[in-house]
């Protein structure tokens, strides 16, 4: 079964993280910045994976998309996607996303 994956990083491309086989095999949109992240997200709702980057040059950060993305969620009445996890190399905006989005799925079990 095919999967949505979101890979949101400026620069890194998918294949960073990602085999050929991989790619071919799940739907890997590669996303750069914010305003398309929120066009994906709106377009085609929670894929199954998001891996954020959290510095994504000018404007908004990878943080921002995962604020918008639990938004997103609260108004749809959507889940976060089965899988996220966070490549970036900045160790505090790292640190942000992943604590965000695990305070927010530890709230809905409750």
């Amino acid at each position: 079964m095919r999967r949505t994956i979101f890979w949101i990083d400026d620069t890194r491309n998918p294949s960073w993280k990602f085999s050929d086989d991989e790619m071919l095999k799940d739907d890997v949109i590669w996303i750069k910045d914010y305003k398309t992240f929120a066009w994906y997200l709106y377009h085609m709702g929670v894929p199954d994976e998001i891996h954020f980057d959290h510095d994504l040059g000018d404007g908004e950060s990878g943080f921002d998309c995962a604020k918008l993305l639990v938004q997103y969620c609260e108004d749809y009445g959507e889940n976060l996607p089965e899988h996220y996890s966070c490549h970036s190399s900045n160790p505090s905006g790292h640190d942000n996303i992943i604590s965000y989005l695990d305070s927010y799925k530890k709230s809905k079990e409750i």
